[in-house]
């Protein structure tokens, strides 16, 4: 991990930023627990930084998910691994299927690199082992990255966040993608590497939401903020407009119908038999929703 170290004075005046480097050693990781696909963190392609992890425990591994293009090279690497850290990688697609791997050509303390060509957009799951699972603790962390090993010179910065039009919340999975990058959104934010130019077209997709274009100048070796509003897709029983449909709508019509929240707070693009109005119905549909009864 990068950090930026400042000293003070008695006098409050502040120094100069020194970049130091922190290594962890042992214990659990900042990513932890990601130890299922289903768990997988989100990691940022082409990172000048990478991601540190640690086998902390017994039969510990990581897994780490990122959006691919078609077509585009792709470099996964495990390196600056500890003395007790003997890494395998694997990679699978979206539905579980292992396409890649085990790649394990070195032995402990010796990093791993695997080359991948993306046959189709999607989201891919990289899964880091340890190949004796029984090792773990003190000096089992290594680095770890994907990138594309062959890219254009003139690479600029984008930063965005993605927020729903209905409520303005924060969409917490969407998949982005502009020129010959990529990225996933985390909590509604991204950072992707993109090359620099006019006019570039940034493609955003989610679930539940119509997809998005947006167009932004990126300047080489510069950072360009951008915020994407996305337009959510009707749904039965989405009461509360968080463009899903679960236990906290049949609540909300509930408490429209009792007269405990106001109608004005219950969206009616949620309505299920089309009166306009949003109480019982939806309740009961929601609920039947939720038991595998619809």
């Amino acid at each position: 991990m990068a950090l930026d170290i400042y000293a003070m004075d008695t006098d409050g005046n502040i120094s100069e930023p020194k970049l130091t480097t922190v290594t962890q050693t042992i214990g659990s990781d900042i990513y932890e627990d990601d130890n299922t696909k289903e768990k997988a963190s989100i990691i940022i392609l082409n990172d000048d930084l990478p991601q540190t992890h640690t086998f902390h425990l017994a039969g510990d591994e990581d897994w780490v998910k990122f959006y691919a293009l078609k077509d585009i090279l792709y470099e996964m690497k495990a390196y600056n691994l500890g003395s007790r850290a003997d890494v395998v990688l694997e990679l699978y697609n979206s539905n579980g299927d292992r396409i890649i791997g085990p790649i394990d050509d070195g032995t402990s303390g010796q990093q791993e690199i695997a080359d991948w060509t993306c046959p189709n957009n999607g989201i891919y799951y990289l899964r880091a082992r340890q190949y004796d699972p029984t090792i773990f603790g003190d000096q089992t962390q290594y680095d770890l990255k994907i990138y594309r090993p062959v890219a254009p010179d003139n690479i600029g910065i984008i930063k965005g966040i993605i927020t729903s039009d209905r409520n303005m919340a924060m969409i917490a999975s969407a998949a982005v993608q502009a020129s010959l990058g990529s990225a996933l959104a985390q909590n509604g934010t991204f950072t992707m590497k993109v090359e620099a130019g006019t006019n570039i077209n940034i493609q955003v997709t989610a679930d539940n939401y119509a997809a998005t274009t947006k167009q932004v100048n990126v300047i080489a070796n510069q950072e360009t903020d951008v915020n994407i509003v996305m337009a959510a897709i009707d749904q039965k029983g989405d009461v509360n407009g968080d463009n899903s449909v679960n236990l906290a709508d049949a609540i909300v019509a509930l408490q429209t119908l009792s007269g405990l929240t106001s109608a004005g707070t219950a969206y009616k693009t949620g309505d299920v038999n089309s009166d306009g109005k949003i109480g019982l119905g939806e309740a009961i549909y929601i609920l039947q929703n939720l038991g595998g009864m619809r």
